[in-house]
């Protein structure tokens, strides 16, 4: 579309604005407001509203440890006898290698 009208101006008699690339740029702006404007209600109506806790639909109890499947984790088997063991060792005293030869890898 094409809008021209007359002027006063003796150098041109006739100006001639094309409006049709404008109106099409300012429906796409105000389309794409109107998305951001529904995107924004619909983020807001989330926030708006109280997260639901895990523990709320289950009587009230809460676990302290994360749900893990059954299938993956299994319980390992512990014998009481075995008590942790520290070795000392004077800071001046040589290492001596282990039994197969090698030094511990923290030694090296």
């Amino acid at each position: 579309m094409t809008l021209c009208f007359n002027t006063e101006n003796q150098k041109s008699n006739n100006i001639c604005l094309s409006i049709r690339p404008h109106l099409l740029q300012e429906q796409m702006l105000q389309d794409a407001n109107r998305v951001l404007k529904r995107k924004l209600g619909e983020f807001e109506a989330e926030a708006a509203s109280p997260p639901q806790l895990a523990w709320q639909g289950e009587g009230g109890m809460l676990s302290h440890d994360p749900p893990q499947p059954e299938h993956f984790f299994q319980a390992l088997e512990s014998n009481p006898c075995l008590q942790p063991t520290y070795h000392t060792m004077d800071m001046n005293q040589q290492p001596v290698p282990a039994p197969g030869g090698c030094y511990p890898a923290w030694m090296s």
